[in-house]
């Protein structure tokens, strides 16, 4: 009597320790403690926990706590082990087994509104083990209480992430609109996100685009996952990630200037410029020059560091080059040319790969021309050999266009240059 009055008191006094009430389910992300103490708190309550009878009206409390603890310590390990970049990954897996089964232990006695609280956190776990047969059947069991919208809403994330992971997406979809359907879901800007890759994977371009446009426009989205349900937070990773996406879904059309214009005005400010130009890239990459033109120009009227509109210039000429747009091209090269000159020394750590796409412009020219070079050709070796006046073999291979162009005077005058 008197041994199991004093385990009881111990039992107490490790959770009024730990900010809990004998009635209180603790939270699945378990008080966050550093890994030394959290080790001593899992020895010590496993201690009170064997010494505790069934029946004690404490054990469900240092059951639920000690689950929270061991997942807990299994998702850090795994964490900290996937930082090595491991390829067989199994750190926390005893963990994950001891919280699986203390939580399996302890549902029948919590509190009925925490069942699903409780249940959550097992499908995880089946999740993390390779069960992912019984992890979808505890989330379709939350789902059948329609006592917990929170624990509802997650259970339906967790399934819509299976299913997207199956590529299962007109399943993955249904649970993902859910969530969105639920007051009370949390990670209803995940759930959105989501929506719009699943219409992507099928085929359906405008939905998936619109999809993500509605996403960083809506405040209440603008958050992978809220801290509260239904107020607007601003997740700036989010942000980026969704709207670089956008800008990769932009691409697989024929993308405009408007879509240009639309993605610089939903995306967030430290990815406004960098977007643009990762469409326009994009374009260019995928075949569609006369668009990736277009777009590279939109980016130059909004770019501000001189070093990035270098290399827009550059971008364009080169691509104009490629569409026999010479005029054009001669006069965005001459303008990267002034602009190199007008920047003064250059700094920056690109620079150096700047100048050489610089010269390289001109000798890809020459290649295209070799057997018939025109006066353009001749007038983009002179450009460059006034802002860059110390390379010889420019200088021969400038006399030589002059040459074959006739211009002996200019020719003899170039190569002499180059000695």
């Amino acid at each position: 009597m008197l041994e199991s009055l004093s385990t009881k008191k111990l039992a107490a006094g490790v959770l009024i320790a730990l900010g809990l009430s004998l009635g209180h389910v603790p939270s699945a992300s378990a008080q966050a403690v550093d890994p030394k103490t959290r080790d001593m708190l899992i020895e010590k309550l496993t201690q009170v926990y064997l010494n505790l009878a069934p029946a004690d009206s404490s054990k469900v409390a240092i059951t639920l706590r000690l689950a929270d603890l061991h997942a807990e310590r299994a998702r850090l390990d795994a964490m900290k082990e996937l930082e090595t970049g491991c390829t067989t990954c199994t750190a926390g897996a005893n963990d994950r087994k001891k919280a699986l089964g203390y939580y399996q232990e302890v549902l029948p006695k919590v509190q009925e509104n925490s069942v699903g609280k409780v249940l959550a956190q097992v499908g995880h776990l089946y999740e993390m083990t390779g069960n992912e047969k019984d992890a979808i059947a505890t989330y379709e069991r939350i789902l059948k209480d329609p006592k917990s919208a929170s624990a509802k809403a997650e259970a339906n994330v967790s399934l819509a992430e299976v299913y997207f992971k199956r590529r299962d997406y007109a399943q993955a979809k249904k649970n993902y609109q859910a969530v969105l359907e639920n007051p009370s879901a949390l990670s209803k800007g995940l759930a959105a996100y989501r929506i719009a890759w699943c219409e992507f994977n099928e085929g359906h371009l405008d939905p998936a685009i619109n999809g993500l446009v509605t996403v960083l426009k809506t405040p209440e989205l603008s958050a992978r996952t809220a801290a509260v349900s239904g107020v607007a937070q601003i997740d700036k990773q989010f942000q980026e990630e969704v709207s670089r996406d956008l800008a990769t879904f932009m691409a697989r059309r024929t993308a405009t200037v408007k879509d240009a214009a639309l993605l610089y005005d939903v995306s967030p400010e430290s990815a406004k410029i960098s977007n643009v130009t990762f469409l326009a890239s994009e374009l260019e990459r995928l075949g569609q020059a006369q668009a990736s033109i277009d777009l590279w120009r939109f980016a130059q009227e909004k770019q501000s560091k001189p070093e990035a509109r270098l290399e827009g210039l550059i971008r364009l000429a080169q691509l104009e080059m490629e569409q026999k747009q010479l005029p054009q091209a001669s006069k965005d090269y001459e303008s990267a040319l002034s602009l190199w000159t007008t920047m003064g020394t250059c700094n920056e750590q690109d620079c150096a790969e700047l100048k050489a796409r610089l010269r390289k412009f001109v000798t890809d020219w020459n290649r295209t021309e070799k057997a018939a070079p025109s006066e353009a050709l001749l007038n983009a070796y002179q450009a460059y050999l006034k802002t860059f006046s110390n390379e010889s073999d420019m200088y021969l291979w400038a006399g030589k266009v002059a040459s074959d162009l006739k211009q002996y005077a200019l020719a003899v005058e170039l190569s002499q240059k180059a000695a």
